[in-house]
């Protein structure tokens, strides 16, 4: 494969990538550092899912969950036993940007009918866009005293209809890369 092949490959790689938007949040008084173990809490069946979510989806976050999970030195336990619980939901939504345009002014000199400056405007109408956008939510559960969610991250982006199998798993496992970057919390 020629260089310029590779690198134009690696800008798209890196521009799909861009559109990835990542937030987390956690209680502050939560010990993160006894955390050692962890499952899976419970999760609703394939047919309760909205029927936009893709179950393939979620299957391929978990597996990149289990993942991120172990190359952290998390090891996987009984949910009775486990120090903390993971929870992953996903959404997809239907969204609707308009763009307004830039109205566009100029001026110049120039040879014509007649000799002299000139201003002008331009207008442009409103551009409608419609697109779906994906939202996946990683959650971490203190099991006990009672359930209670410590630590959330989200990531979205915007669906592309056209992508492979193949993309779509490696664009969450890049998601899941990126949210759990920031599980246990640095304080």
């Amino acid at each position: 494969m020629s260089r310029g092949r590779v690198l134009a490959l690696g800008l798209l790689a890196l521009a799909g990538c861009s559109s990835l938007e990542v937030s987390v949040d956690y209680d502050t008084k939560t010990d993160f550092s006894k955390f050692r173990t962890w499952a899976w809490a419970p999760e609703p069946s394939a047919e309760k899912l909205p029927p936009r979510v893709n179950p393939l989806t979620l299957d391929r976050a978990r597996t990149a969950i289990e993942a991120t999970l172990a190359s952290k030195g998390y090891a996987p336990a009984p949910a009775d036993k486990a120090d903390f619980l993971v929870a992953v939901t996903a959404s997809v939504e239907r969204r609707t940007d308009v763009d307004y345009g830039y109205p566009g002014w100029g001026w110049g000199w120039g040879w014509g009918y007649g000799w002299g400056p000139s201003f002008g405007a331009a207008y442009y109408p409103p551009t409608v866009m419609t697109y779906d956008e994906a939202a996946m939510a990683i959650h971490i559960l203190e099991p006990r005293p009672a359930l209670r969610i410590v630590w959330r991250g989200l990531a979205e982006h915007p669906v592309h209809r056209g992508d492979t199998p193949v993309e779509r798993e490696e664009q969450v496992r890049e998601a899941v890369r990126k949210v759990l970057a920031s599980f246990p919390p640095v304080r």
